[in-house]
Order: structure tokens, then sequence, then C-alpha cells
């Protein structure tokens, strides 16, 4: 997950002045009047707290203004990317057509990336094989997958076999 730490520019305040709110630059020399919104989140900001946690929600509209005042030099952002928890279920539906052969290096294929096995779904679908391609691999299915087999009773391609 990308996490957003923005804060002030050492050269840059938040003023108000005459009932405006402004933020001010003093290198390059530039100043922006901010609307309440605006305000609240700049003053919101302290150096090494990522936004998530000072804003709520953290919106595209948001992070395009943040990331616009960094670009013009009156924000310092840094990103640091966090690694999920536990990273998601993933599900590998397979279609298949009379090739146990393209199958087998399929699922080899599958068995050999880098993520949990136990996070990892395999579904086999035989799209109508004129005979099962199940009984026809030539060799073993990789230990480390548990694949869910479901044979279609007629052939409809590899999206309706996908859908299924």
């Amino acid at each position: 997950m990308l996490q957003r730490i923005y804060s002030l520019s050492p050269r840059t305040r938040l003023v108000e002045w005459a009932g405006r709110r402004l933020l001010v630059c003093d290198y390059p020399l530039q100043q922006f009047e901010l609307n309440e919104s605006a305000w609240r989140v700049l003053s919101a900001l302290r150096p090494g707290v990522p936004l998530g946690d000072l804003a709520a929600p953290v919106t595209p509209a948001l992070t395009d203004f943040l990331e616009e005042k960094a670009a013009q030099g009156a924000l310092l952002a840094q990103y640091a990317v966090t690694p999920l928890a536990d990273p998601p279920t993933v599900e590998v539906i397979v279609p298949v057509y009379a090739n146990p052969a393209g199958l087998l290096r399929c699922l080899e294929g599958v068995a050999r990336q880098d993520y949990p096995p136990r996070l990892l779904r395999v579904t086999v679908v035989d799209d109508g094989s004129p005979a099962p391609v199940r009984q026809a691999l030539p060799g073993a299915v990789p230990a480390q997958l548990t694949v869910r087999w479901l044979r279609l009773p007629a052939n409809e391609g590899p999206a309706s076999a996908r859908n299924a």
C-alpha cells in the first residue's frame, strides 16, 4: 500500500491576513488563497505522519491538490510502500479444451509463482473436451496446488468457460 506523507516546506507558512487564509512560500515566491477545506488539511499536516492518519477521506481530488502544491515547491512529499499484512486471495481460472499437455505446463507455471499457496485458488474449466482433460494429463498436478475441476457438457469457448 502506498502511503503519502506531506508536510509544509521549511520556506512555506500558513497565514491568516485581512480575513483571507493564505499559503505563502518564500522561495519560490508565491502565495495561494485557500478555502476552508484546504486550510484545514494543510494545518493538519505533520512531518512523518501519513496523509491517511490526518485526513478522512483521502480522495483523488485531495491528493491531486497536495501533489500540485508539492510540484510548486510549497509542500514536501514523501512516499512509503508498506506491505499488506496479508496479501489477497487470488483465484486463477484456467479454461482448457483438449490440451492436457498445455494445461500441465500452465499449472506448473502457476505453481512456480512466489505467492502463498494458502491464498492461491486454481480452478480448471474443461470446456467440453471430447475426452476429459483431467484424465488425460501426461503428469501429476503440482503438489502445492489445490485445484478445483469443472467440466462443461459442451464446448462454448474460453470466455464462457471462465464465466462458468
